[in-house]
Parts: structure tokens; sequence; C-alpha cells
């Protein structure tokens, strides 16, 4: 009985231990594992918070870029357009007398008009041209004279030559003074008189 007895004991021990032995580094795998698990779910996390923060400030960047990139119109660059357009808005009548078979009604020398001119003033100026036999109303000037100007609006005036003066074709004053406003991106002139002084700005007595 006794010698029957030990080997069970022994085998009882020697099937036992290692079972348990191998259930506890299951549960040490299985511990391991959800811990890897957590470490990369949080690992992916961050990189995505990472990304992200790295787009934002890309997209920061690319915008202060572009906006540093657009054109910024200057006092001057206003000053100099606005003399331009006064400039070519009194050559089309020149332009249109230089070859009037290129015009090819009263739709073409009004649309010319429209270039340099509000609607108003060029219908009037295509009436004229059109009934007129080639008397001229108006004159390239030699020098122009913005007295202000902002992003939608400038007032200018420029010199009466004698031959449209007082005792001229005319009669008209020593200055002719116009106003002018942004149309789609250009200046029109929609607004003028002539005057025996210069125009003061709007914001003076």
């Amino acid at each position: 009985m006794a010698c029957t007895s030990e080997p069970q004991r022994r085998s009882t021990r020697a099937s036992g231990w290692p079972a348990r032995i191998t259930a506890a580094n299951g549960g040490a795998d299985a511990t391991k594992l959800d811990r890897s698990r957590h470490t990369s779910t949080s690992r992916s996390r961050r990189l995505r918070r990472a990304a992200a923060a790295c787009l934002l400030i890309a997209q920061s960047i690319i915008g202060m870029i572009g906006t540093a990139a657009e054109p910024v119109e200057t006092e001057q660059a206003r000053v100099d357009a606005v003399k331009a357009a006064v400039i070519m808005a009194n050559s089309l009548e020149r332009d249109y007398w230089e070859d009037p078979s290129a015009f090819s009604g009263w739709d073409a020398v009004y649309a010319h008009f429209r270039r340099g001119y509000s609607a108003e003033i060029a219908e009037r100026m295509t009436r004229f041209t059109l009934d007129n036999d080639g008397d001229f109303a108006t004159w390239v000037p030699d020098e122009v004279h913005v007295v202000e100007v902002n992003d939608s609006s400038a007032l200018a005036y420029f010199d009466t030559p004698p031959e449209f003066g007082l005792d001229g074709l005319w009669g008209f004053e020593d200055y002719m003074v116009v106003r002018l406003r942004r149309e789609d991106g250009r200046w029109i002139i929609d607004w003028a008189t002539d005057s025996a002084t210069p125009p003061l700005p709007r914001d003076k007595p």
C-alpha cells in the first residue's frame, strides 16, 4: 500500500505543478499581449495627432505664403492707374477719327467709348461723334493731376488747352475736372466739368 501510494503522490505533483506553471505563464503572456496592443494603439493615436498638427501647420504656412505673394496695390500704383485711365479715355475720340470705317455702327462706337467712360457719357460721346463732321469734344492731356484716390473712386483734373478754352472752340474754363470710379476692375470717367480753379480734396474746405 505504501509503495503504491507514494508514486501516485509523485505523479500528482509531477502532473499538477507544470500545469500551474503553464497557466501562470499563459496569463503573463496574455497580459503582455494586452499591454503591447494598448501601447501600439496609443502610439498610433499619437502619430495621427502629430500628423494632423503637422498638416495644420503646413496649411497655415501655405496660406501665409499665398497671402504674401498677392500683390498689394500701393497709393502710387492707384495714382498711376488713374492717370493712365484719364489719358486713355481722352484718347478714344481721337482713335475713332483716325479710322472711322473700322466701326460698323452705333453699337461699335458706343462699345469703343464705353472702354473709358460710364454708360451715360459713352452714349453722349457716341451721339456727338456720329452727328458731327470731325469736331473734337475731348483732348489728350499732357499731364493729369490726381487730387484724391481710394479703392473705388478718384478725383483728378488737367489743364484746358487754349483751342478749347475761353477764347477757343468750346469756351471751357482753365481746368477740366473729372471723377472716376472702379468698374469691372478698371477706372472709368463717370463725371466731368470745366472749372476756373483746380479742385480740392473733399475732406478740405
